[in-house]
């Protein structure tokens, strides 16, 4: 069996978990289902991170520590686009949230950039995980493995 490629990492995936199950803690009464799978067409789906009916909430969340680099804001941007996509294909209005691990993944949706204007316009809100400090380092060494 061939190995599995560094990027695949157990430790972000249970890193998201850690930043879903904050979200919900601080915002009460939400309950996320997770890795939501929609149908969006006839033969089409999608998957979000986070979903939610009541109270409407859509989340994509990015375990990731520190800045964005190469084409990663790419992927951000195009998670925003999806939970658009979602709530003009399901014809109602969701709280829609991109869920980060720390204030420098954040910073570039934030902060005078074309990306932040637009996820304001759209009314894409961002939400900074409280991650353990074990999980922060965890991730961070998942992070160094990957660019190898």
């Amino acid at each position: 069996m061939k190995d599995k490629h560094p990027s695949l990492s157990n430790i972000q995936i249970s890193a998201q978990e850690e930043m879903l199950q904050d979200f919900e803690r601080r915002n009460r009464g939400v309950k996320l289902e997770r890795e939501k799978v929609l149908p969006v067409g006839v033969r089409s789906t999608i998957r979000v991170d986070g979903y939610s009916v009541r109270p409407a909430v859509v989340c994509e969340v990015w375990a990731h520590v520190g800045a964005p680099r190469g084409s990663q804001p790419s992927k951000i941007m195009e998670d925003a686009l999806k939970m658009l996509f979602l709530e003009k294909h399901e014809r109602r209005t969701f709280r829609k949230v991109l869920i980060f691990a720390d204030a420098k993944s954040s910073a570039k949706f934030e902060n005078r950039t074309w990306m932040a204007a637009c996820l304001q316009k759209f009314d894409i809100k961002i939400f900074i995980a409280e991650l353990l400090p074990e999980t922060l380092t965890a991730i961070l060494e998942a992070q160094q493995r990957q660019r190898r």
